[in-house]
């Protein structure tokens, strides 16, 4: 969905989204607890072996590349290789 989404708009990671394309491209699916990104994206990818019990009991699809996260109030963009960091703008179009 989101990634999908995404794609429409850009090839690579942005440094920076709008706020209001950032409303518009994704939604909210889920808050948890972690302190690693990619422990995250490993419970969040079903076939894994390292599912959650929050992602099952969501029954949504996994984690994928375009997605995003905030983790300690920043934001990351899961990349084909790892998590880019990016800023979302409250004043951008």
């Amino acid at each position: 969905m989101a990634r999908d989404r995404f794609h429409q708009y850009h090839v690579e990671t942005p440094e920076t989204l709008a706020e209001p394309s950032f409303d518009r491209l994704y939604d909210e699916v889920a808050t948890v607890q972690t302190e690693d990104l990619e422990q995250l994206y490993a419970e969040w990818n079903r076939g894994s072996g390292y599912e959650s019990d929050a992602f099952l009991e969501e029954q949504v699809r996994s984690l994928s590349v375009g997605d995003v996260v905030e983790h300690d109030e920043t934001y990351y963009m899961c990349a084909s290789i790892g998590w880019d960091e990016i800023d979302i703008d409250e004043g951008g179009v």
